[in-house]
């Protein structure tokens, strides 16, 4: 069998210089983009999506600053001007005691953005450790952490809610904690599905090669490998809570007067649905735009995270 040997040195009479033209030629001139990046680019093509940010955004710093602004605050009474329609001075009309709509409908954003974002935000934590460590784990510890998950699932969420308020009261810290006993189980059975994929990966095993501990690879290695389909889903739990607490509310057993509320407004707007429609109107108006905003938002990201689109 012939052998070569590659440490022969090549004549110099086989070698020639490239002009820097030829080299410019052959040189890779295309920008290297993140995976973060690439998924940015591409939400950024989904209109629908890129439309719901836009208006969470707007929806957002108009809760926050649009109260500041105005004459009139959310529980302020005026006899003299009830169930007024829209006008230059109440420009979604007043309620049955006078009440500035707009202002309430701005002070009612507040409460069910912060409890959307909030209740998201604390269930991915709970869901994403407690799946990470069913899936990494396995074995009896994987059993035993999904059956609880399954008997929490098995009880419908409402008897929750419903326990809590009667316990605790209504209020917003009851309303996140009676939505942080079931929303973050969601987010565990996914995280530990891929969680249980991923701890066979190449990275994980170096990892565990190199002395790591077990938490170090979940939390440096699986975890963040995991975190497109962990947004995707937390993206969706946020208008799940923004509708429970406005469903709450309507029911009577969430916010409570004085305080403005989605939920409230509606169920203070039944009784005046023929007299003064605008009552209902503009409270279920913003919970429907908000409702598909963030329905939008998380289809435009699970496209966009998604590893198997290779398109830019």
């Amino acid at each position: 069998m012939n052998t070569y040997n590659y440490e022969t040195e090549i004549p110099e009479e086989l070698l020639e210089d490239i002009t820097e033209e030829e080299r410019e030629k052959e040189s890779i001139d295309r920008t290297s983009f993140s995976y973060w990046q690439i998924s940015w680019r591409r939400f950024k093509k989904d209109k629908l999506a890129m439309g719901g940010l836009v208006v969470i955004i707007v929806m957002t710093l108009c809760a926050v600053i649009g109260p500041m602004l105005s004459p009139y605050d959310y529980d302020q009474t005026d006899f003299i001007a009830i169930l007024q329609g829209p006008s230059a001075k109440h420009w979604f009309g007043t309620d049955l005691l006078g009440r500035d709509v707009f202002v309430r409908t701005l002070y009612g954003a507040r409460i069910s953005l912060s409890i959307g974002f909030v209740a998201a935000a604390i269930n991915m934590v709970i869901g994403v450790l407690y799946g990470g460590i069913a899936g990494y784990l396995g074995g009896w510890v994987d059993m035993i952490m999904m059956r609880i998950v399954d008997v929490l699932s098995g009880i419908p969420s409402l008897i929750y809610l419903i326990l809590i308020m009667m316990f605790m009261g209504s209020s917003i810290q009851s309303i996140l904690l009676a939505m942080c006993l079931t929303y973050w189980i969601t987010t565990a059975r996914m995280v530990r599905g891929q969680i249980f994929t991923l701890r066979e990966q190449d990275y994980a095993l170096a990892g565990k090669v190199c002395g790591q501990s077990k938490w170090q690879i979940l939390t440096q290695h699986l975890i963040p490998n995991s975190m497109g389909s962990i947004i995707v889903t937390v993206t969706f739990l946020i208008p799940s809570a923004i509708f429970e607490e406005a469903f709450l509310s309507f029911l009577g057993i969430g916010i409570q007067v004085p305080m403005a509320s989605w939920g409230t407004m509606c169920n203070d707007a039944i009784q005046y649905l023929t007299q003064q429609p605008c009552l209902m109107l503009f409270p279920a108006l913003a919970i429907s735009i908000t409702i598909f905003a963030l329905n939008f938002i998380g289809d435009g990201l699970r496209d966009a995270l998604d590893p198997r689109i290779n398109k830019q």
